[in-house]
């Protein structure tokens, strides 16, 4: 059971954080200074933000109710989030990734923002036994043969 529990926590890390790769020193300062320059309310906003986006695909919208009121104030709330990013909190960064790095690296930071936001989700508990749920449908045996 522990070995099924190890490779579920792989799986999601896979699925949740799969694009990593080497981010230069503009960009490792750029990552840093998103980390610094956004706050726990601020990560919470970008969650809502990014769930709500996720739940316009066609194929998940039936299952979530965001009215149009509340898309607008979640645009509206990230938007004074990147803004301070942009033109205050890491602009010096900003320019500094671009210039030496190019948009490559902006978008890799971006990325690590979004992790850096999305990552206080999966460590809530009552995420972290809805995601794992699915292991008491896994045939363990037939898993644990296919990599003898």
């Amino acid at each position: 059971m522990k070995r099924m529990i190890k490779l579920g926590v792989l799986l999601l890390s896979l699925f949740f954080f799969s694009s990593l790769s080497y981010a230069g020193e503009y960009q490792d300062k750029l990552n840093q200074c998103f980390k610094t320059a956004t706050s726990v309310q601020d990560r919470k906003n970008l969650n809502e933000w990014m769930f709500f986006a996720i739940a316009s695909h066609p194929d998940i919208e039936k299952f979530t109710r965001v009215s149009s009121s509340d898309h607008e104030k979640s645009d509206q709330k990230v938007a004074k989030i990147f803004e301070n990013i942009f033109m205050h909190q890491c602009h010096t960064e900003i320019k500094d990734v671009i210039r030496y790095e190019g948009t490559n690296a902006l978008k890799n930071a971006f990325e690590y923002l979004g992790k850096i936001a999305s990552s206080s989700l999966l460590i809530n508990e009552n995420v972290r036994e809805r995601i794992m749920h699915f292991n008491e449908y896994l045939d363990a045996e037939k898993l644990e043969k296919s990599f003898n």
